[in-house]
């Protein structure tokens, strides 16, 4: 029986069921909830000042201890930072029977397709908040200790580039340069406070003449090193707010694909990352709906892992690397433009998997040998082109 249908008749035999959190993640999930036909018992939340007070539609908010005279269900809806706590402290007391909301949104992917697009659509209207996550995501392959390409031997083999449009990004120099390494800064205009050590490309000689968009030009020349790189066997991509504050060469590793990336520390799917990318605004939800709608069309299998893209390591003159990058890149040229989504898809049109990549670790905010920045502009403020295929 599916999860929607099993709650639906634990209900009618007399189950409450509830949302534990009160707050926005709550709120989110009611929202869900609600455009799949479902209803709620009550809110419950730890918060005092909460209880007997109306959450949404009526439905009143319960502290955990009037749990225990009612036969319930329900969601855990709180951040990933204290989901295992909260979960912990739920079960010790026996106060609900918890249903993951993961195997909500499953079921939707797996059995109701048009229904997970209205939950989508309606999730880009709602406020901000990272709802859908895993645990542990990614399984072993967050784990992987590949073990470091030896570029002893090779110096000057190595080219480590940025590319800054728009405005999007300041001119973030490293604090620490190997000198066995070429440093290359890809934009339109060449900074005047651009180091010594680096070699500015002048963007317009590589990109097509049709790519105006910050965003698409990033991308593309992210996307292509093969192109204007082909000196070199390998290179480290960046993105412009990341600051190098240590040796970068252990990023280069063997494998099928000669690509090396971080893995998403928040999810491993792409179905999952469309609802996220929807709700925090970052894309149009019809675009996206479009998008997930073609790869359910083509097979592309749900939990088939997420790498998250700031940072690149690739022996980009290898064959399965380009075919990756070019099928990566004409993706994101004619859909929705987000560099997850379409890159999983890529990896798998070209039938590999997370095994035939290496993980640089499961969180790129985590590794010590670089540090983020702030963006000068929200990636959302960046004007984007219209997505192509939208006109197809």
């Amino acid at each position: 029986m599916r999860i929607l249908d099993r709650i639906r008749s634990r209900q009618k035999n007399g189950r409450k069921l509830i949302i534990y959190c009160a707050g926005l993640h709550g709120q989110l999930f009611f929202e869900v909830l609600k455009v799949c036909g479902i209803s709620i018992d009550f809110f419950c939340d730890s918060d005092s000042d909460k209880w007997g007070k109306t959450i949404r539609d009526d439905i009143v908010c319960i502290s955990p201890g009037e749990l225990k005279k009612n036969d319930c269900m329900g969601f855990i809806c709180v951040g990933k930072a204290c989901y295992e706590e909260v979960l912990e402290s739920i079960q010790r007391e026996r106060l609900f029977e918890v249903i993951e909301i993961s195997a909500v949104i499953d079921d939707l992917i797996l059995n109701d397709r048009e229904l997970y697009f209205s939950v989508l659509r309606n999730h880009g209207k709602q406020k901000a908040a990272d709802l859908f996550y895993d645990l542990h995501p990614n399984g072993k392959k967050a784990e992987t200790n590949a073990t470091e390409k030896d570029l002893a031997g090779s110096p000057k083999r190595t080219a480590v580039y940025t590319a800054v449009f728009g405005g999007y990004d300041s001119a973030c120099f490293p604090q620490f340069v190997n000198r066995e390494m070429d440093y290359f800064y890809v934009s339109d205009e060449k900074p005047k406070d651009l180091p010594e050590y680096y070699h500015w490309v002048d963007a317009r000689e590589i990109i097509p003449n049709y790519i105006t968009s910050p965003i698409k030009r990033n991308r593309y020349v992210k996307m292509h090193p093969h192109l204007f790189l082909g000196a070199y066997a390998y290179s480290v991509y960046m993105d412009g707010n990341i600051l190098i504050k240590d040796d970068i060469s252990s990023f280069l590793r063997e494998s099928r694909t000669g690509i090396s990336v971080f893995m998403h520390p928040m999810r491993e799917c792409i179905y999952y990352e469309a609802l996220s990318i929807v709700n925090f605004k970052r894309v149009n939800a019809d675009d996206v709906c479009r998008q997930m709608n073609r790869y359910f069309a083509e097979g592309m299998p749900y939990r088939y892992g997420l790498a998250e893209m700031p940072v690149i390591a690739r022996e980009h003159m290898k064959t399965e690397c380009i075919d990756v990058m070019e099928t990566w890149w004409d993706e994101f040229d004619s859909e929705s433009q987000r560099d997850q989504l379409s890159f999983m898809y890529a990896l798998w049109k070209n039938n590999f998997t997370l095994d035939d990549l290496e993980s640089l670790g499961e969180d790129v905010r985590k590794c010590s040998r670089i540090e983020f920045c702030s963006h000068v502009k929200e990636s959302r403020n960046v004007k984007n082109q219209e997505c192509r295929r939208a006109s197809l």
